[in-house]
Order: C-alpha cells, then sequence, then structure tokens
C-alpha cells in the first residue's frame, strides 16, 4: 500500500487527519461513508480505488490482488540487513540483489523507503512512509543472470520517529513500465530475545531463590532457543544491570547463598535476562529481598 510521506514532525492530530482523508471515502456496512479503504498500487502499477462499495468486501478484494500478484514468480533474490543502535542517530542498511533468472529489463532502480509504525492514531496499526534514501529517484544499477548487486546505504533516524516502530523497505522497480520485480522488509532494531516474566522470589532458609517463566520467542514473536540467562543484583531498587552479571544459569531458578539474608541496614534487589549468542533481552521486572529488625514487646 502506498501512503503519503510525512518526513518532519511527529504524526499530529492535523496531520493525521489530512492523511487520513486522502484517500477516497467508502460505503461502511451500517450505511454511512468515511474513509476507511485507502487505494492500493499492486507490484507499482496496477491501482485499485475504494470509491464506493462495502469497505470489507473491499478488503478481500484487495487480499486477492496482492496473493495474485504475489503468485507471479520474480526473476530477482533480496537480502536486507539493518544495523542501528551503535551508530548514533545514524543507521546503516545493506541490501543485496541476486539475478536468479534472466532480466528482461531496461531501467532498474533499487529504492529504500524508511517506515514507521504503531502511531497513535484511532488505532495502533497506523504506519506512514518517513522519507526514501538517498532520495525518491533511488539507484539505477544493472543486472544479468547469475550476477548480484550490492549497495550499502547509510541513512538519518529523526530523533522524532521511534526507534521502535522503525522499519527499512527495499524495493527494485523498473522505472520504464512502474513493475516492482523484488521487495524485502527488515526492522529498525533486530529481534532479541523476550525478557523473562513472573520472576519471583522466595526465602530458603538463609538464602534467596528467583524464579522465572522461560522465554521461548524473541520480540518479533519467531521461535528462540535461548543459551542461559543473566542474574543482575544491585541494593538499589529500579537498578540498570551492571556490565557483568552476579550470575549465569541455564535454568529458569536461582539460589542466591552469598549471605544477603539477614541485615536490615541493606537491602538487595534483582533483574533477570535472557540471552541468545551475542544479543541479550531487556531486563525482567525486579524483585527484592527487606529484612526488618523487630523489637519484642515488654
Amino acid at each position: 500500500m502506498v501512503i503519503r510521506a510525512h518526513v518532519s514532525g511527529g504524526l499530529y492530530l492535523s496531520e493525521a487527519v489530512d492523511r487520513h482523508q486522502y484517500y477516497p471515502e467508502t460505503l461502511w456496512p451500517e450505511g454511512t461513508y468515511g474513509y476507511w479503504a485507502p487505494t492500493l498500487w499492486v507490484g507499482g502499477r496496477d491501482e485499485q480505488t475504494s470509491a464506493d462499495g462495502d469497505v470489507i468486501r473491499q478488503w478481500g478484494a484487495y487480499k486477492d490482488m496482492v496473493s495474485a500478484r504475489r503468485a507471479i514468480p520474480s526473476p530477482l533474490v533480496m537480502d536486507l540487513s539493518v544495523q542501528y543502535g551503535d551508530r548514533g542517530d545514524t543507521a546503516r542498511a545493506v541490501i543485496e540483489v541476486i539475478a536468479e533468472d534472466s532480466i528482461a529489463f531496461n531501467d532498474l532502480h533499487l529504492r529504500l523507503a524508511v517506515l514507521e509504525s504503531g502511531l497513535n492514531y484511532k488505532d495502533p496499526y497506523n504506519q506512514v512512509l518517513r522519507d526514501y534514501f538517498p532520495d525518491i529517484d533511488g539507484i539505477y544499477f544493472t543486472i544479468a543472470l547469475g550476477d548480484t548487486f550490492t549497495h550499502v546505504q547509510d541513512f538519518i533516524w529523526d530523533e522524532v520517529w521511534l526507534p521502535s516502530g522503525g522499519r527499512v523497505a527495499a524495493f527494485v522497480q523498473d522505472d520504464e513500465n512502474r513493475d516492482v520485480l523484488q521487495a524485502v522488509q527488515a526492522p529498525l532494531l533486530a529481534p532479541v530475545p523476550g525478557r523473562p516474566e513472573d520472576l519471583t522470589i522466595t526465602l530458603s532458609g538463609s538464602d534467596v531463590r528467583l524464579d522465572w517463566s522461560p522465554v521461548f520467542a524473541d520480540t518479533a514473536g519467531s521461535p528462540l532457543t535461548v543459551d542461559h540467562y543473566h542474574v543482575y543484583r544491585d541494593t538499589v531498587a529500579g537498578f540498570d544491570p551492571f556490565p557483568d552479571p552476579l550470575a549465569m544459569t541455564g535454568e529458569t531458578f536461582f539460589v542466591d547463598d552469598s549471605g544477603v539474608v539477614g541485615d536490615p541496614g541493606r537491602q538487595h534487589f534483582y533483574r533477570v535476562t535472557a540471552v541468545a549468542g551475542t544479543k541479550e533481552s531487556t531486563c525482567s521486572a525486579g524483585v527484592g529481598e527487606f529484612d526488618r529488625e523487630v523489637t519484642p514487646a515488654r
């Protein structure tokens, strides 16, 4: 779907209304008209506009058009990786295009679109096109059967855009007839293991025992095998984890037998992360142990 570009500032209400009303009105099942179904361009060429008619039926027509387009084989295969987080506000996209069949097109351009989703306007599923890099004209290139074309593109992620909703879309388009040959997307932030949930703390004699639920998926919802868990400890609630954890364990429990229990003047707080390869999750919610001195009644 092609949506108007917004390249400056946040998505404010007036701007969002203008974007929403850019599309023609469609008939809602209640019999009223509204801005429900946007215009769809399939493969860069086939425009479908829901100027009237039932919006539910229109969504079904859109789905059928997209499915039919995806069933057409492409001569190209694309791979996209995005690097962001350790480069300030600069991100880097690395795109690889491989020609697995003969190319019958003469004016190929690689285009990169920066998207942001999850904007809060009426529902949390809005997505806007923030910008094109290096520009809307894209990068002209030629490729033949068996060749590989690689492009590295640096771009600035504006400080008012939320990285958590950021995505990069790369697509190859023939500018002569507007055909889109292939496309691929990748999140700005690479998925990491989901954080451990249900962290509890119990007293086990003079020791402290932590238990938590196992992590089976990353932050994108894909299945994941956790290598181990890191346990962090501090004397301040809500602490950020130190570079070095207190302990590493392959279990979903940990017993702190270092004598932390019994000192009314010092409390201890714990948080847990999941680790898979070089990727570590965000911290679990925190728990703590509290010692109080009780004076017997006389």
